[in-house]
This record gives structure tokens, sequence and C-alpha cells, in this order.
């Protein structure tokens, strides 16, 4: 350990590198100390598995909320080949309509 100016430093540049080291490191809890512990662990599991057991069936079965955004995109692209595919329909309409509208008009004009 260097000294810089009035703060001792570690090797790794933290000034409380010791301290967090030994706060780091596993106590032993008390006898009652660790019964409340897993009593709250307990708890704690009994009220996740009750707030589970609780969902509805469509909050069951619903999917991740990473997939949303991937939903969202693959239903963009869905809506947006059916609004060009339907308007591309007129035009092709038209053109099979176009050889249609000359026979008549030239069968109409031979009259």
């Amino acid at each position: 350990m260097s000294r810089q100016g009035s703060v001792v430093r570690s090797p790794r540049g933290s000034p409380d590198a010791n301290r967090m080291a030994a706060s780091a490191t596993p106590r032993r809890l008390e006898p009652d100390h660790a019964s409340a512990l897993e009593e709250n662990v307990q708890a704690i599991k009994r009220w996740e598995q009750a707030i589970l057991r609780a969902r509805s069936k469509a909050e069951q079965i619903s999917v991740p909320s990473r997939s949303v955004p991937h939903d969202v995109s693959l239903e963009a692209i869905f809506l947006a080949l059916f609004v060009l595919t339907s308007q591309n329909r007129p035009g092709r309409q038209a053109d099979k309509r176009g050889p249609l509208d000359l026979q008549i008009d030239l069968l109409a004009s031979a009259r």
C-alpha cells in the first residue's frame, strides 16, 4: 500500500478495500438470527407461491416480456404486407381492365 496525501490506498486503488474485504467474509449468525432469517425466507417463499397461484389463466400462460418487442415487430411486418397487398389489388385490376376497355371501345367505334 502506498500513501498519497492523507488517504491510504491499497494496490487496487480503493481506500476502503480492506474494510470491504473484511465485510465480504461470511459471518456466523447467532442461532436466533439464523432462525429469524429462515423464517423470513420461508415467509417470502409462501408469499410468492400465493401470488403465483392467484394469477389468472391468461397471466399463467402469458409470454415473457422480452418477446413482446419481437411480437410487435412481427405484427408490424404482417400489417405492412397486408396493406401493400391491398393497395396493389386495384392496380392489377386496372391492368386487366385496360385491354378489355380497348376492345369495347374499338367495337363501339366500328358500329
